[in-house]
């Protein structure tokens, strides 16, 4: 092999490495919305059954091109899903107060970036039920 094929082969494969953000500690650039990927999604998806839903929680995306999150609920006895928020949310948590007593949901949470571009869903699955909180439905809490 000739010293200048060599020495192109090697430029070519620092550029790759560069590029991919993986030579000599240096790191690509940030997406901040100027490309159409998806976000990172969001983790560690909880919910809570409360007197006045279920709130959902989630540990925030650190994707740089944020925009918020959307929430949906999934019936897992009708099997149906639907998109809770009309729109992006700012914060990390979500009471979805029109839960039924006694079914069970699949919460799933996006994030959204700056060109609407959805990421994978992180989700959570939880029943409300008459005894995981104080208030009784149709009953008025002493």
């Amino acid at each position: 092999m000739s010293t200048r094929l060599l020495t192109v082969a090697l430029v070519t494969v620092a550029m790759a490495a560069f590029i991919a953000g993986c030579g000599d500690g240096v790191v690509a650039p940030a997406d901040t919305g100027t490309s159409s990927a998806p976000p990172i999604a969001p983790t560690v998806v909880m919910a809570a059954v409360t007197p006045d839903g279920i709130l959902v929680s989630w540990e925030p995306s650190s994707d740089p091109s944020l925009r918020g999150y959307n929430v949906y609920r999934l019936d897992r006895s009708q099997n149906v899903i639907a998109r809770l928020t009309d729109t992006p949310l700012a914060s990390n948590t979500y009471l979805d107060r029109d839960a039924r007593w006694g079914v069970s949901y699949e919460y799933r949470v996006t994030a959204v970036n700056v060109k609407d571009v959805e990421s994978a869903p992180a989700s959570v699955i939880v029943t409300r039920t008459l005894g995981s909180n104080k208030k009784e439905p149709g009953r008025v809490a002493p």
